[in-house]
Parts: structure tokens; sequence; C-alpha cells
């Protein structure tokens, strides 16, 4: 969004907005500034170098040398880094390379123009950073400095009227950005508090701050957008704002702290055996204790201290399955130890922003790896990944006659909520269960169809000689009228291969977990003219892809369970996941709503589900 105003930076501007009430010492140069004397500009930054408060040593980083900078150049395969203006310096600095010194160039212009706001990726972290090291290490000129100075105020101008706009002016802009906006704005009020209206720009960030996390943090730890990896994203940031206002004595209301250890909580019920995130939504393939360690000195949590030691310290969480109802995540595991088993189920909500349409998918661990995951990310361009990556074709759900789900065109108060999802969740020592159901919008109309998934997870005997542990999924195409039902199963890149046969996929990789999915459908006509494809980093159409980090693309096996019902239609599937590899393909039955019965290997068991 645009400025409120045209900013025009000049050293008299800067000189008129310093407080020469409260620093008596800056009078002069103040004076001097407004005069715009030849000596103004260094004389304020030669005051900035040598003021004892506030702190900022460690923000200030000198520039790589130029054999640090050809060794980083080395291990990156000479791929260009993702600059930011500090980062450019730094590189630029320690290079001599004439082009990053234009690039460096034009970013310093974009970010002090008088019209444009620059990026929130230039603010807050790389704007200090960059202030701070140039300030102490030189390359650049001292107007710009001074003016790079003068754009702290105005930034934070800026996010104060933001923060106030009864209707923000780009309602898609996720939640996230928001909290950025307020960080960049508390930081830049702390690091230059000489000018005349940061002590009220402060305030008012503090309480922007506590009432934004009222507003985006629902009663049960999630954030209004719905994307793990973002609330991540958002913990980190906060760990810098409570780190920010303990070293500068700022007092910050007790719900902010609250609400922060809400977030703190609600990302680690859902963390995964190899103690990532969910993908869901625009979330990338985070290790959440590397995010998470900014923050966790704040928070008095033995569990989160657990997660990000990994072990060292704390206690791990002292439940294993968790429901998180007001955004309609679900985790069902065994226990907190790598090995474990997990299943995180998105029976939810669409989210504010950073959205899939995924609604029924999830993503499964077990015996310390990833087997069924989300696509990831890549990028927010036009490259085709992300248009593919949203579609609910690219997520473990259902799909009927090829058509997305679309749920944009909800109304967006449905979007996120306080209150409960329609979900139905059991947990138990046996047992436990998930239900949600999906019944539009989508993309093309299909008149009153709707599509229910229950999951039932059954833990295991815990012995060698009773019944292993799976997931019963149960499928319901409820409506009128014949349509092609699908069932998509996408796995980790980490999977080699994939075998099938006319009711079963499975993989075979040796030495490692493994899992196998079992069409077990309660009577047979309903099995009959499935077929099974699987497709791996196929072009046309683009079919059997993962994206687990932004700018990247990797083959994987994705498996497609598909054939034409008359609704109402209905389809099982037995998961069952291996330490190591079949002997021979597992098989199942499903006897009634109840009862299933599981072959695997020389053994068989008859399994009763929970009470319905």
């Amino acid at each position: 969004s645009r400025w409120a105003t045209r900013r025009e930076r000049s050293l008299r501007r800067l000189g008129e907005a310093l407080d020469t009430r409260r620093y008596p010492q800056l009078a002069d140069i103040a004076a001097a500034l407004r005069d715009e004397a030849p000596e103004a500009a260094g004389a304020f930054l030669d005051y900035m170098r040598r003021r004892p408060t506030p702190d900022l040593s460690r923000f200030i980083t000198p520039p790589p040398t130029a054999a640090e900078y050809a060794a980083a150049s080395r291990r990156t395969g000479g791929r260009p880094r993702r600059h930011n203006c500090h980062s450019l310096w730094a590189d630029a600095m320690a290079s001599g390379d004439a082009e990053l010194r234009a690039a460096l160039d034009q970013r310093l212009a974009d970010i002090l123009d008088p019209v444009r706001v620059p990026s929130w990726h230039e603010t807050n972290y790389a704007w200090i950073r960059l202030v701070s090291s140039a300030l102490h290490h030189g390359g650049i000129d001292d107007h710009t400095l001074c003016m790079l100075y003068l754009f702290a105020l105005d930034y934070a101008e800026h996010a104060n009227a933001f923060s106030h706009s009864v209707e923000p002016t780009q309602p898609s802009v996720g939640g996230n950005h928001y909290l950025h906006h307020i960080i960049s704005w508390f930081t830049m009020s702390l690091v230059v508090p000489e000018f005349s209206r940061m002590p009220a720009l402060r305030r008012g960030a503090v309480a922007r701050m506590d009432d934004e996390l009222d507003r985006q943090v629902m009663p049960d730890g999630s954030m209004v957008e719905g994307a793990p990896g973002y609330q991540n994203c958002c913990l980190h940031l906060l760990g810098e704002y409570l780190r920010l206002a303990q070293e500068h004595d700022i007092q910050l209301p007790e719900s902010t702290c609250q609400r922060t250890a809400e977030m703190a909580a609600h990302c680690l019920g859902l963390l995964k055996p190899d103690g990532r995130t969910p993908m869901f939504g625009d979330s990338q393939d985070d290790v959440f204790r590397h995010l998470a360690a900014r923050v966790e000195p704040f928070i008095p949590s033995p569990a989160l201290a657990w997660a990000v030691s990994q072990g060292e310290r704390g206690t791990p969480p002292k439940f294993t399955s968790a429901a998180f109802e007001c955004i309609g995540y679900y985790a069902m595991r065994t226990g907190w130890q790598r090995d474990a088993l997990c299943m995180v189920f998105d029976g939810g909500r669409f989210g504010d922003a950073h959205h899939h349409e995924d609604k029924l998918s999830f993503e499964l661990q077990a015996f310390g790896r990833e087997l069924l995951v989300d696509p990831g990310v890549y990028g927010y361009d036009s490259h085709w990944f992300r248009a593919w990556s949203i579609l609910s074709a690219a997520h473990n759900t259902i799909v009927v006659d090829g058509i997305s789900q679309c749920r944009w065109r909800q109304p967006r108060e449905q979007w996120s909520g306080r209150q409960p999802v329609d979900t139905r969740w059991r947990t138990g020592a046996l047992w436990d269960e998930v239900e949600a159901s999906f019944d539009g919008p989508w993309e093309r109309d299909l008149g009153s169809l709707c599509v229910r998934r229950r999951v039932r997870f059954h833990k295991g005997a815990g012995d060698a000689d009773g019944p292993p542990a799976f997931w019963w999924i149960t499928d319901h195409v409820e409506g009128e009228g014949r349509h092609d039902v699908a069932q998509y199963f996408h796995f980790s890149r980490e999977v080699n291969a994939v075998a099938t046969d006319h009711t079963r996929a499975w993989t075979t990789d040796a030495g490692v977990a493994n899992l196998a999915i079992v069409l077990a459908t309660l009577g047979s006509s309903d099995a009959d003219g499935i077929t099974i494809t699987k497709h791996r980093g196929e072009e046309t159409p683009y079919r059997g892809w993962v994206s687990p980090t932004i700018g990247q693309l990797e083959p994987a096996w994705e498996v497609c369970f598909t054939g034409a019902a008359a609704r109402p239609a209905r389809r099982d599937f037995i998961l069952i996941p291996s330490p190591g590899a079949f002997p021979e393909p597992p098989d199942a039955t499903v006897h009634d709503d109840a009862t299933v019965t599981l072959r695997i290997g020389q053994g068989e068991w008859k399994i009763t589900g929970p009470n319905t």
C-alpha cells in the first residue's frame, strides 16, 4: 500500500524531527541539519556511533572477507543469494562486484522512494542490520545513511496509520504481514528514540500488537491464517519482539505473552515425529525448533523447552493425540519419540490467507520416516507448481469428476472463527477417531454433493503377537447421480519405489519404514471398476511432484484410486505402516462399519473398532 502522504526526505526534515528537549545534546546537530550545513550529516552519524544507548551491538555485522565470500559462493554452487538490503550490502562490500553495488544502490533507492512503501522483507531485521553495520563499517554515503534513519520515522508513522484502518487496503494480506508491520514499527521506535514522535509510536505499537494477537489467535492457539508454517514465522518474530522489549525495559501486557504461549502450544501439539511442522496451506518443511528457539526463553513451558532442545531440557508433552477444533486440525499419534506413528489431519477451516483447497487431507509419518506428505509451496509467482499445488488433487484428499474444492468462494467470515468447527473427534488409549465433511463450494457446480471422511487410528497392541497399528479411512460421497471419484495419496520424496495391484499400493524400500494402502471397501460392488494408477515427475499433465522448500522441485510418487460410483458411495482404505519391508503385501477386509480383518505375512487379526 502507498504512504499516507508523499515522503520528502532531507537533512532539514531530519533536524526538525529530532527531540532536543529530551536530548539537549542534539541541539547543535539538529540546528546544523535544519540549515543543511555541509558537516551536519557527519556530525549526526558521529553522534549515532558514539551514543551508549540503545545498545545495538548485536546488530552490527562486518561484511565477509573476500575469501569468506568466495567460499560461500562455492558452497552454493555459484547460485545467487536471496538478497535483502543487508545481505546485498555485505556481498557488495566483500566482493567489490559492480553489479552487486548497482543492485544495492537500486535497493536503497527503492526503500527511500517517496511514494512506494518497501517490502516488509526490507524492514525490521534487514533495515536495522543495514544501518547498524554500515554506520560502523561504511559502504553507504553519509547523506543516504541519514535518510535511512529518517525512513525509520516515516515507516513507523505509516505502519501506525495502516494499523488503524477499519478496512485494510489489502484484505488478502496474511496475518503475519500485520505482525511484521508492527514489529518493524516497534523496532524503529527503539533504535532511533531521538525522534520526537517515537515514544508515542512505541506505546502505539505495544497496544496494537496486543490487540492484533487477540484478534488473530483463536482459543485453540491457532492463528487466523491457518498455515502452520506461517504461525512458526510469527512465533519467530514474536521472539524478537519479546527480546527487544526485555532489552529496553518495555513492559508488555500480560495478554501478549499469554497469546504467544498459546500459539507455541498449538504448534507443539501438531508437531510431527521428525520435529517438523505440517505443511498445510503455504507451509514449508519447517524444522520447528529452529523457529521456536527465539521465543522459548520467554515461555515457561517444559514441553516447549524439550522440543527446542531436542530432549536435552524439559519434558515431552503430557498428551499424545490432540485436537485443535477452532481451526480444525487434528494429530493422531502413538507418542513423542522419533519413531512414533503420527497422522495430522485437516478437517477444518480455509484460513484467512496462504490457503490451499485441501480439506480432508493429511500427512503421515511412521517409524522414523515421512511417508505421505503435502506438496509444499515452491513460490508465489506464476510457476505451474503454484497453480497445481493449491488444487485438491495435489493433496491426500477426495476429488469428484476431477473438480477441485473452491473455498475461496465462501463468505470470508467462514474462513476463520472462534467457535469449534463441525468435526467429530474422539481420542482414547487404543483408538482415535476424527470425521469431517466438505459440501462445497466446488470449482464447478456439482449439485448437492457432499464428501465425508472418517479416520480411525488403531494404536496397536504393543506386543509382537497383537494387532499392529493402522489407520482406517472411510470415505462417503453423498447425494444423487453417478460420478467419478478419486482418492489421492502423495508419497514423500524419500520413497523410492511403489508397487500396485488391483486393490493395493505399497512401498518397497529396503531397510526403512514402508506403508501399504489397501482398498478394502465394504461391499464388492463398490470396488468394481476402481483402477489404481501411479505417477512420478510427470509434466503432461503435471503429477507426482513436491516442493519441500521455496524454489525447490522434486519428483515424488503419487497414487490415485479412481472409478465411477453411484451416489451414495463408500470406499474404505486401510493404511498399514511397517518398520521394515513387507515380506508380502498386506491385505484387509472390512466386514461392517465396526470390524476389519488384517492379514500381514503369517499374522491375521480381526479387530473391532471403537463404538459408534
